[in-house]
């Protein structure tokens, strides 16, 4: 097992590289000016959930770009020589803000004047940190401050104030336009108002509000919005991947003494240990998007954040009002 902090320091190390082959590049580029009449706004993100928000909200104004890339597990994302110059290109550069995105911090330090307008999520949000869930498989190496919790965006009232935070963005870029990117944000937090809504519909409906994860927990923001009391095998951010007989043992007992219809799987897992616990309590297995990235094909097809949230507003139902025999 390979602990994600590591990997963490990889990726700073190797984006380090990569600014130093950058800096010819960058140091004689101007600082970013406002789109030319008629020219889209480039914006740049890093990881799914601000690139949708993006296109959401600017609509044909705006050319989107993401760095991480379809079916990839955004925590291994390690920056190229490419990405980094897209960066430096665009108008408009969304990230999360939190320490895997370290190296987009130190990137736009490196560009000086030339940098592009950023916008990091974790800044537009109240955060947390991130809290070991009772049972939980303990984090390897060495500990030492205290990590933000990253996965803001898991909250439709978190998502609706980083909408709000971005559209401005983008009518201080592009003025000209600022009725338009006013309009798409009223739009589509508007949408987000209904799927947080849907999720309150779910709560008041509920018989219970405890849930298990076999996988990671990247749902801090949603479950304390939701009231809910959750178990998992492993922290948002893990890199781990197998649990230790007690952690199963665990989540096992967890499932069958609050006779729990569901346990949970995200994202690109290989859903061993969820189809272990199935078996052992007869639960059904059932996947909570937490929307980091998507499937090459989820991608082509056009899939956004609210198609993932609303799939987790049904599933989330069947694991909290489904009457287990």
């Amino acid at each position: 097992m390979i602990k994600n902090r590591r990997k963490l320091a990889a990726r700073i190390s190797a984006a380090a590289v990569l600014l130093c082959l950058l800096l010819g590049l960058c140091a004689c580029s101007a600082p970013q000016a406002e789109p030319a009449q008629g020219e889209k706004l480039k914006v740049v993100t890093t990881i799914f959930p601000p690139y949708d928000f993006a296109r959401q909200l600017g609509g044909n104004l705006v050319e989107v770009t993401m760095l991480a890339a379809p079916g990839t597990e955004a925590h291994d994302f390690v920056p190229t020589l490419t990405d980094v110059d897209a960066l430096a290109q665009c108008d408009l550069f969304l990230y999360v803000g939190g320490m895997t995105d370290a190296w987009a911090q130190s990137a736009l330090e490196s560009l000086g004047d030339a940098a592009p307008r950023a916008v990091a999520m974790c800044d537009l949000v109240d955060t947390v940190e991130e809290q070991p869930l009772e049972g939980m498989e303990p984090e390897h190496g060495e500990h030492g401050e205290d990590e933000t919790d990253e996965h803001v965006w898991t909250s439709p009232r978190n998502a609706i104030a980083i909408c709000r935070g971005i559209a401005a963005a983008m009518q201080e870029l592009d003025p000209d336009n600022r009725a338009a990117y006013a309009a798409g944000c009223d739009r589509y937090c508007s949408q987000l108002e209904t799927l947080d809504q849907a999720f309150a519909d779910v709560m008041a409906g509920s018989v219970r509000r405890t849930v298990v994860f076999a996988d990671r927990f990247p749902f801090r923001y949603l479950a304390d919005e939701l009231g809910l009391t959750c178990y998992a095998a492993f922290a948002g951010c893990s890199s781990d991947t197998e649990p230790s007989l007690a952690t199963l043992a665990f989540l096992t007992d967890k499932v069958q003494s609050e006779r729990l219809p569901v346990v949970f799987y995200v994202e690109f897992s290989d859903q061993t240990l969820a189809d272990a616990i199935c078996a052992a309590t007869g639960a059904q297995k059932l996947l909570l998007h937490s929307c980091h990235n998507v499937s090459p094909e989820a991608f082509a097809a056009g899939v956004t954040y609210l198609d993932l949230m609303n799939c987790n507003v049904e599933n989330l139902k069947t694991a909290l009002q489904t009457e287990r025999p």
